[in-house]
């Protein structure tokens, strides 16, 4: 059966000076009426339905509407047809999304037709101009591997390959061209359209700046909304004694997965029930993730 899968990240807001809105809670709470319809490649998307709300959990679908290049109506043994569509129809391109209000996690839905993680971080931050300076959403990588990195003091080696680099792919990212815009420049240069680099200290003792490789990969995940990234790797050894170890950045992004229903047409009881399940598959993980991603609030900075 087919699947589809839910990405999980962070969020992260800076609010402007004397800003009402201080959290990503604040903003789903005080959603616009009007909203600003977004677009993306000529399209417009939007929230189908506004932000709801169970318990502590906030949820939503947006909807792209495609406009041009549109497939024709087929059968069998006839020649194709126009879809006739009414103006302003088009093919309905769903995103849902799901947040837990208890430690800032969103799980945003690959749809490669639909919006992407940055997509909707830049929709949130158009709506919400005059209250915010930022949002991030910060990949969430498995906990017991982000445990592995604190605890290894060499980091000996990292490996990296990007795909689908020409004209600035990723690297075109505005956060990923500050740390890595010399590896746009030369694709650029030399017209290729993949990258891969390895990075050792070799036989030389000692070990690459873990903070500053952290900071560049974090980059390039936030950025990686197409899955361009092939390859993302440390190793390293918690001592000196101690064996050589490999993190495994791609393989340990947390992923909730959902089995798709069977339905020859895509109705809003499906998105619901797309929804309701992964939320009930989070659940089953959520006691980890809460334990290595705990946001501190004013209320507990009080206490």
């Amino acid at each position: 059966m087919s699947s589809t899968k839910f990405q999980m990240f962070q969020v992260r807001i800076t609010p402007k000076i004397d800003s009402e809105i201080t959290s990503f809670q604040n903003m789903l709470d005080n959603m616009p009426d009007p909203r600003v319809v977004m677009r993306k490649d000529g399209d417009d998307f939007d929230l189908i339905d506004g932000v709801n709300k169970r318990r502590i959990i906030y949820y939503g679908t947006f909807c792209l509407v495609q406009n041009s290049d549109l497939p024709p109506r087929a059968k069998l043994g006839e020649r194709p047809k126009d879809l006739e569509l009414d103006e302003g129809e088009g093919l309905g391109h769903y995103t849902s999304f799901f947040f837990d209000s208890t430690n800032d996690i969103i799980l945003i839905q690959y749809n490669r037709n639909g919006i992407t993680a940055s997509g909707i971080a830049k929709y949130f931050k158009r709506n919400f101009r005059t209250e915010i300076r930022k949002i991030e959403f910060n990949v969430v990588i498995n906990p017991s591997e982000i445990e592995r990195l604190r605890r290894m003091g060499e980091v000996r080696s990292l490996e990296l390959s990007v795909a689908s680099v020409r004209g600035g792919g990723i690297l075109a990212n505005d956060g990923v061209s500050r740390s890595v815009g010399e590896l746009r420049s030369i694709a650029d240069k030399t017209n290729a359209d993949s990258i891969s680099i390895k990075l050792t200290m070799g036989h030389t003792p000692g070990t690459l700046r873990r903070n500053r490789i952290a900071a560049i990969f974090g980059n390039l995940l936030r950025a990686d909304t197409h899955g361009d990234i092939k390859k993302m790797e440390i190793t390293g050894k918690e001592s000196d004694e101690g064996a050589l170890e490999t993190i495994d950045f791609i393989t340990n992004k947390v992923i909730v997965e959902v089995t798709l229903p069977r339905s020859r047409h895509f109705t809003l009881a499906t998105i619901e029930r797309i929804i309701r399940d992964g939320i009930a598959n989070y659940n089953e993980i959520k006691p980890e993730i809460d334990t290595a991603y705990k946001v501190r609030r004013n209320s507990d900075l009080d206490e």
